[in-house]
């Protein structure tokens, strides 16, 4: 992929990355985007990721040697999909540049900007798959067909053998490669094994989105009472979480209300007795 030109300059270095949100945030699937990230710059490939902002602000800066970060303001969301504030220009404007586009899916509101650059550019597309959205049957359906259109002849790679079968499967056609989610070797000393919550509990760590299954984890907190749960993390469900707590009276759960640094993970799940992942 590295050609003998180099700098921003050198169509064949050069790479467009799209994450959903800011590369290396609590998401597990922004750690992967930002652990590519890595492997890139240390490759030496110019690249830029796109991604969709929390905050009002656009920001472009370039936070490492070889990667600059390109964050568009989130304008709203529909049925759950960002749409981003002259998203597909400037996917489009970097992607004419790029030799290479890695695209985390689903994101429909950029498809226009794709498939100009899958059909008309015949640019190198790999479509990241971490979730296939929950909808009617009919929809689903809708949606895997434009899906199929889209991105007809790009290379697909998802995270576990089950979303493989459902991409693979019906009207899809699509082949795709697994590569499981991971994190590094936590290596526990007496630092991280010191911890203000003594007991051992279950974690659930991470955005507390729709998908994640939030409710259902809160009902079997309340069937358990003689075990201890820990939230931690930030999103739609922050108030709901809380309100539960104090109505019901769940003296089992601890909720750290917020986005947690690495330190303060590596801890969690140090100190866990196992982790819960009730999406």
């Amino acid at each position: 992929m590295v050609g003998k030109e180099q700098g921003p300059q050198a169509n064949l270095d050069y790479m467009l990355v799209h994450s959903n949100y800011s590369p290396g945030s609590a998401g597990g699937i922004e750690q992967v985007v930002s652990g590519l990230l890595d492997i890139v710059d240390e490759l030496g490939i110019e690249s830029v990721c796109v991604y969709g902002g929390r905050h009002s602000e656009l920001v472009v800066d370039r936070v490492k040697p070889s990667v600059t970060r390109h964050s568009r303001q989130i304008l709203f969301k529909l049925a759950g999909c960002p749409f981003l504030h002259f998203g597909n220009s400037v996917f489009l404007r970097h992607g004419f540049r790029a030799r290479l586009v890695v695209f985390q899916e689903p994101f429909p509101s950029l498809w226009p900007a794709l498939l100009l650059l899958n059909w008309v550019f015949r640019k190198k597309i790999v479509v990241l798959v971490h979730a296939i959205p929950a909808s009617n049957p009919i929809v689903s359906l809708i949606y895997t067909f434009c899906r199929s259109i889209v991105f007809r002849g790009c290379n697909f790679v998802t995270t576990s053998p089950q979303l493989q079968s459902r991409l693979e499967g019906g009207i899809s056609k699509v082949k795709a490669d697994v590569i499981p989610l991971a994190i590094p070797d936590l290596i526990v000393d007496d630092q991280i094994k010191s911890h203000p919550i003594k007991e051992k509990y279950m974690l659930y760590f991470g955005r507390l989105a729709d998908y994640k299954g939030i409710p259902t984890l809160l009902e079997t907190i309340r069937l358990l009472p003689d075990v201890s749960f820990v939230i931690a993390g930030d999103g739609k469900y922050s108030e709901f979480i809380s309100k539960s707590i104090e109505e019901d009276g769940l003296e089992n759960l601890t909720f750290i209300g917020r986005e947690c640094s690495e330190d303060e993970k590596n801890k969690l799940i140090a100190n866990c007795h196992g982790l819960i992942f009730p999406s």
